[in-house]
């Protein structure tokens, strides 16, 4: 339903793959979908879908809590983000005493990998309150959207990822590209890509969207008048 909408990028492709498993309480919704396909055999039903217009951000915001959620809930976290800042201080220690490598790079590009650990601290902190379940009020997609608003009180924004990507690449196209130490930090980077997509969750906004959903499909599945069809 969601393609049909409306293209999506790559980006949002790779995160709604793990929308799924987020989602298996839309079954209850799959199932009104199927009596309500049977019982009017029309194409002017689905075509009502097209004025939904936050498809593309609703699905994209899910997807992206979704895949922050699992990371948060890793059992070995605490590991991957220590070893994430060792490898950032050791790639800047390399990038500094290289110095036709550092010439580069303003100093703000390199030095943001020595903040790493800082921004690591705040972090567990926040996760480690995050509650083991999350609880819904009742079954309503509003609802679920509350739940998942915790993951607002998570600070990522001080994780400059596309920066630490853009200055990755470039020292790939270099004599240090080689090393040791940009290969460690681009596997440990990897292994913390749902952090990534933890930084692109808009920040109050899911709750917003998801109660603007909700009241969507209430309208949607309501019975219609003949007319209507």
């Amino acid at each position: 339903m969601l393609n049909s909408l409306t293209p999506l990028t790559n980006t949002e492709r790779v995160a709604i793959e793990e929308l799924p498993s987020m989602l298996s309480s839309a079954r209850n919704i799959t199932d009104k979908w199927r009596e309500l396909w049977k019982n009017n055999k029309t194409t002017q039903s689905f075509r009502r879908l097209a004025y939904f217009p936050f498809a593309r951000e609703t699905s994209f915001q899910l997807a992206c809590s979704q895949r922050a959620l699992m990371l948060y809930r890793e059992h070995d976290l605490r590991q991957k983000l220590q070893n994430f800042a060792l490898n950032g201080r050791a790639l800047a220690n390399k990038i500094e005493i290289v110095p036709h490598v550092k010439k580069q790079f303003n100093d703000s590009d390199w030095r943001h990998f020595l903040s790493i650990n800082k921004s690591i601290t705040i972090l567990l902190a926040e996760v480690e309150k995050l509650s083991r379940t999350l609880t819904t009020e009742d079954q309503s997609v509003k609802s679920f959207g509350n739940a998942l608003s915790v993951l607002d009180r998570i600070n990522v924004s001080t994780f400059n990822f596309p920066l630490m990507i853009r200055t990755l690449e470039k020292l790939k196209t270099m004599s240090i590209g080689q090393s040791r130490e940009v290969s460690d930090f681009e596997n440990t980077l990897n292994q913390l890509e749902g952090l990534q997509f933890a930084a692109m969750r808009r920040k109050n906004s899911l709750m917003i969207l998801l109660a603007h959903t909700d009241h969507f499909f209430q309208s949607f599945f309501s019975k219609q008048s003949k007319s209507d069809w």
